[in-house]
């Protein structure tokens, strides 16, 4: 595979005598092996580079915003970075010393600098997670600037050695550039402590760890770097350093499971379901998310209809007299969190909600039962309806306790009124076909993903729902199909009461069950079972 040897001793570049089984042989051009080697890996980092185009222009799709997508991209990128430094050590790309890739500068950034990346975009991810869970909070630099900041100490080597060309030097005999041990043995320390400091931020989400959806995948990474810098790396230079014929094959393969373990299961899951079209996985995450016109947009604002001042003073002066603070409190915090547009922002407001009402011994610890709350503690943070339930009851508590008085305010009567008006006018513009379109209907796909889904067809849930939305006599408001066939008493009455409480909000006037708060669904009615008085 290496050539013909030639059992002799031969002096190197390093004043040491050396047996031709210790030096390194040039690719040999008739070998076919181990350009099939090559071929392999470069097609896998071609297709990780489609990925990472498509991951970028994507970035926006609902099912990529919770996967941090700009540290998944950077991941890749790196990975590419290092196959290349891999290319230069199997030999593909031929050296001598004084060419530019023989220069030990470079070679760190090929080694030590993606190394570096890696590590610091599985930090990043642990922070990012920790801060949003635990400290209830996105006030944080972009991550591209936290995987920057981080890299840094892992560039000391290519300007150490580009400094100083002593440090490290390019051996010809073995095709490497000599370790530097002081530089070498501080960028393993630094790595395993911060990996060290990053296992101590993972055991503070342990509380939150089946809620999280990333937890087992950021301590399984973790763990594979803290045993590949601290076991692997030595056994490769004891074990292969004298054994070409296997390290030229290894580097090659390294780089491939480094880049299969920290690339890939992330955006694994949400890729496939996009390039199969999977329609009921965008909507678990749209739901609840459609910047439609609602109706009262279209007839007119809300502010300008109703004594805004008037309503909340009303309601507020029930509340405090009549029922449990944690109620309002609640509810109008479950409303505050349904008007976070990102992704992030309300990943922290919902751990913030969990802590202060849902939790054992909470500050405002709400009534419900204990089914409730072990459902809202095993749910994904991610999920936008994971309060639908604990809503529900707080308003069925809150109606218990002051509907009937609330309900004989004049403000409430006219916001009746406005409800009874709205629900004519959108009956009116459906007769002349005046509402918007229907959103999330699936579009033809183009390019690569047409030929994908061509061999791998979307789930047969997606016809039905092609053809049930084609088919649909109902205006599609929020991301969901909704009636507006005919006005019902008992429907406007119960809409209005979702109105009132929105009131209570100084940001929003739309009901919960319009445009971007569609997921709420605070005024269904809950089991009785679950009230608590």
């Amino acid at each position: 595979m290496l050539g013909l040897r030639h059992r002799a001793l031969q002096y190197d570049s390093s004043e040491e005598w050396v047996d031709d089984d210790d030096r390194w042989t040039e690719l040999d051009p008739g070998d076919w092996r181990d350009w099939v080697h090559i071929a392999l890996t470069g097609l896998y980092q071609l297709v990780v580079f489609m990925a990472v185009l498509h991951l970028w222009r994507q970035r926006s799709w609902p099912p990529y915003c919770p996967r941090q997508i700009s540290l998944v991209c950077m991941t890749g990128l790196a990975g590419i970075v290092a196959y290349l430094g891999a290319l230069v050590a199997a030999g593909a790309i031929k050296r001598h010393s004084g060419d530019l890739f023989a220069h030990c500068g470079l070679d760190t950034v090929f080694h030590y600098t993606t190394w570096g990346v890696w590590i610091s975009v599985a930090l990043v991810r642990v922070y990012r997670s920790w801060k949003i869970l635990i400290k209830h909070s996105v006030d944080m630099w972009p991550p591209w600037a936290q995987v920057l900041l981080l890299t840094v100490p892992w560039c000391i080597p290519a300007v150490a050695y580009t400094i100083d060309d002593e440090l490290s030097q390019f051996n010809e005999v073995r095709n490497w550039c000599e370790i530097y041990r002081p530089i070498d043995t501080f960028t393993y320390i630094l790595g395993s402590s911060l990996i060290a400091g990053a296992f101590v931020l993972v055991y503070q989400m342990r509380k939150v760890r089946k809620q999280m959806n990333e937890y087992h995948l950021q301590v399984f990474q973790l763990t594979f770097l803290l045993l590949t810098g601290s076991v692997v790396f030595p056994l490769q230079h004891l074990l292969l350093d004298k054994n070409h014929e296997i390290r030229r094959i290894w580097v090659l393969y390294h780089n491939f499971l480094d880049s299969l373990v920290l690339f890939w299961p992330p955006v694994a899951e949400p890729m496939y379901r996009y390039l199969t079209g999977d329609v009921y996985y965008l909507n678990s995450y749209t739901q609840g998310f459609s910047t439609l016109p609602t109706p009262a947009q279209m007839k007119g604002s809300l502010r300008d209809q109703l004594s805004i001042d008037e309503l909340r003073t009303e309601f507020q002066k029930f509340a405090e007299n009549r029922m449990a603070r944690e109620l309002p409190d609640f509810y109008q915090a479950c409303l505050d969190r349904d008007e976070i547009e990102d992704f992030f922002g309300r990943q922290a407001a919902t751990t913030a909600i969990i802590d202060r009402f849902i939790r054992s011994g909470s500050e405002q610890e709400l009534n419900i039962s204990d089914r409730i709350r072990n459902k809202i503690l095993n749910t994904e943070i991610t999920s936008y309806n994971i309060f639908n339930e604990a809503m529900s009851v707080a308003m069925n508590m809150m109606d218990t306790n002051f509907s009937a008085a609330f309900k004989r305010s004049e403000a409430y009567k006219q916001l009746e009124r406005n409800v009874q008006d709205e629900a004519e006018e959108l009956e009116r513009l459906k007769k002349m076909n005046q509402l918007p379109p229907k959103n999330h209907v699936p579009t033809e796909p183009k390019g690569f993903v047409r030929v994908f889904r061509r061999f791998f067809p979307p789930p047969p849930s997606e016809a039905s729902l092609r053809s049930g939305s084609s088919r649909s006599d109902g205006s599609f408001v929020g991301g969901r199909e909704v009636s507006t066939t005919s006005y019902h008493p008992s429907v406007t009455t119960e809409c209005t009461a979702r109105m009132s409480m929105k009131m209570m909000s100084s940001r929003s006037l739309l009901p919960p069950e319009s445009g971007r708060n569609a997921g709420a669904g605070a005024a269904v009615r809950g089991d009785e079972s679950d009230l608590e008085v």
